[in-house]
């Protein structure tokens, strides 16, 4: 080919009347091979680090879902174990969990949470306890005076707290 037809085409250096009957070498093409299973390794690891980052992005928010509503409950005056529960699981769905489980057990609210795992039909489980309430037996009431150090849980009624400082 000559002119405008050859241009940009490359001419290769094999001659078809040569000994070798214009073949390629054995190992032409082995490191085509090699690259396409390195970048196959590669796509394989990028994906199971996307897999294990996304379950373990679910797995936080489920604890933090859990932990927010469990706190929240333990929060209110003590109420019926309903109203509390009621409340969790407002504020499990707000943080975009699903309540599962919900109990009062003596002074302390437990919850269990679910998140779906996106792309899988999976989810992702969580518990948390909080308490005892604001006004039970053996909850820190803190001080209205700050110098005040007396000790007003149950434990140390009475007692001075050691000065640490707070």
């Amino acid at each position: 080919m000559t002119g405008w037809m050859a241009f940009g085409r490359r001419r290769h250096a094999r001659d078809p009347t040569s000994a070798g009957g214009g073949r390629l070498p054995a190992d032409a093409g082995s490191a085509t091979v090699l690259l396409l299973a390195a970048m196959l390794a590669l796509g394989c690891l990028a994906g199971l680090a996307l897999t294990l980052t996304t379950i373990g992005a679910a797995r936080q928010r489920a604890a933090a879902g859990a932990d927010l509503a469990a706190l929240a409950a333990a929060g209110m005056p003590p109420a019926d174990a309903a109203s509390v529960c009621s409340r969790a699981a407002r504020i499990s769905a707000a943080n975009g969990t699903l309540l599962v489980d919900c109990h009062v057990v003596a002074d302390a609210v437990e919850v269990t949470v679910q998140v779906a795992l996106p792309g899988v039909r999976a989810d992702v489980t969580a518990h948390a306890r909080a308490g005892p309430w604001g006004q039970a037996a053996g909850a820190y009431q803190p001080p209205t005076d700050p110098t005040d150090t007396t000790d007003t849980t149950d434990t140390g009624l009475g007692q001075e707290r050691a000065s640490t400082g707070r």
